[in-house]
């Protein structure tokens, strides 16, 4: 069997490196990713450069290699700069050039609002191909570890104590500066060392004096004692919190996803731990980005219900489907209860509004004893007592407006019970993001390293799924077109 000669010590002189178009095929990745962003408007970019300097690489070719190695997991710069010397796609986008680390990240740094104002074209792009009707949009968020560790989160008391021991270090070294400086032979490297030292120090100083104004700050909202004496903030990172999901320093994600075609039409990046106040500005954002639409459906989970939210639907007229995690279909038998252990709440309880009267898990009645309280008219003899009123005799329900809210929108979603499964569609970009990009944790630090990160991800995803849609949309087309040729044909 004949085998391939080699030639790789066989180096010929040559004036021209072979054109990129070789090393890839027409219908690559690559191909069709470049044929996609180069749709888009990159003037605002061209805007920023300067007419001198060197020459400098094209905003749209940067731009193309950060997405292609984050489709393919990769988030950091100086692989990505291994990737443009290796890699056959990388040096498609590149022509042979070769960027180092630096040169990317300092384009994500300097064109960071720029790279924000590509979301709602690509969102434009989408509508003007009629990729989606974009009438339902699906709201969650999900935590993510911060670049910095939880060694860096502090209490009040250890930012004091840590404050006070940089204090005796300065103290220390300027004893060693005047010292030195009395010396008739003065070591001068000695002295560039102790005041390099003594600079590091100072800055430390000055994070920790402003980590404890903001964790001052921040201690006022806490009504709990224990709480607010335990409250840490990461002097690195203060917008980064402590997640319990995590256990980690890290930020809530929040997206507004399609529930037709997946494509992500808005993400923050919130410091806040709940869900709880976020639904109103994740319509605003999606509204604003594919205009107003007063027909346009909003689906989000349990931890989106509160009183600001429904205020917000209700003000705003918005056709929004919030599922109550928390409501129990059917109410277990008191043994079950028993079995199971744990504390009874008033979600346990059936309200009958005829009667205007609650019914225990063991049928026992709760009477209106005042306006929006109901308590039990008997619970001696009862099995699960121990886990419903606890130490008080008789077990009481308070009913409020935002519970009669709530059943309100229990009752809209029973009559659309596939709206929640459309809520999904959130869910999976999500597990995307985590299981298939790998992406669990951010490298870049700060509100404003985290926020770029996330929308580079999010611009990357969108790329990948509208060349998927756009391609799947022309076989559509051009399925039809052959059939309607064979029936011309065939009437012929």
């Amino acid at each position: 069997m004949p085998f391939f000669k080699e030639q790789k010590d066989n180096f010929e002189f040559q004036f021209e490196k072979p054109n990129v178009n070789f090393l890839v095929e027409e219908e690559s990745e690559a191909v069709k990713l470049y044929k996609l962003i180069k749709k888009l408007d990159f003037s605002e970019f061209y805007n920023r450069y300067s007419g001198r300097g060197a020459v400098a690489y094209k905003p749209e070719v940067l731009f193309a290699i950060l997405i292609l190695s984050i489709i393919e997991g990769v988030l950091s710069s100086r692989v990505i700069e291994k990737k443009c010397k290796r890699d056959v796609y990388f040096i498609y986008f590149t022509e042979y050039r070769k960027p180092d680390h630096s040169t990317i990240a300092r384009f994500l740094k300097k064109f960071r609002k720029e790279i924000f104002g590509l979301l709602p074209q690509l969102i434009r792009l989408a509508k003007e191909n009629k990729i989606s009707s974009f009438t339902t949009i699906a709201i969650d968020g999900s935590k993510f570890q911060s670049s910095s560790s939880k060694k860096h989160s502090m209490r009040m008391k250890t930012l004091e104590k840590e404050e006070k021991l940089i204090v005796k270090r300065i103290e220390k070294l300027l004893n060693l500066l005047q010292e030195n400086d009395k010396k008739e032979n003065r070591d001068e490297k000695i002295i560039k060392k102790l005041e390099e030292q003594k600079k590091r120090l100072e800055e430390k100083k000055q994070k920790i004096e402003e980590s404890k104004k903001e964790l001052a700050n921040r201690q006022k909202e806490i009504k709990d004692k224990e709480k607010r004496e335990n409250h840490q903030i990461n002097i690195i990172e203060p917008d980064a919190r402590m997640m319990k999901e995590i256990n980690a320093n890290g930020y809530n994600i929040q997206l507004s996803v399609d529930a037709e075609s997946e494509i992500i039409i808005n993400a923050t990046v919130e410091p806040d731990r709940s869900d709880n106040h976020q639904f109103s500005k994740q319509h605003q954002n999606s509204e604003k980005i594919l205009g107003e639409d007063e027909q346009r459906k909003y689906l989000a989970d349990g931890g989106y219900m509160s009183t600001e939210t429904i205020d917000y639907v209700e003000e705003k007229k918005v056709k929004a489907y919030i599922n109550d995690s928390r409501e129990i279909e059917k109410i277990p038998e008191p043994e079950k209860l028993l079995n199971r252990g744990k504390a009874i709440t008033s979600e346990f309880f059936i309200y009958s509004k005829e009667n205007n009267e609650y019914i225990c898990p063991n049928q026992r009645q709760l009477k209106e004893i005042k306006p929006g309280v109901y308590e039990s008219e008997n619970c001696s003899g009862c099995i699960i007592k121990h886990l419903c009123a606890k130490k008080k005799e008789l077990r009481i329900v308070t009913r409020t407006e935002f519970t009669e809210r709530k059943e309100l929108m229990r009752e809209k979603i029973k009559q659309s019970p596939e709206k929640m499964n459309q809520r999904k569609v959130v869910e999976r970009v999500f597990g995307n993001i985590k299981w298939n990009l790998g992406f669990r944790r951010f490298s870049r630090k700060g509100f404003e390293g985290a926020s770029i990160e996330i929308m580079m991800i999010v611009l990357a995803l969108n790329l990948k799924k509208m060349e998927q849609l756009i391609l799947f949309l022309i076989r559509n087309l051009l399925a039809k077109y052959q059939q309607n040729n064979y029936l011309i044909l065939q009437i012929g």
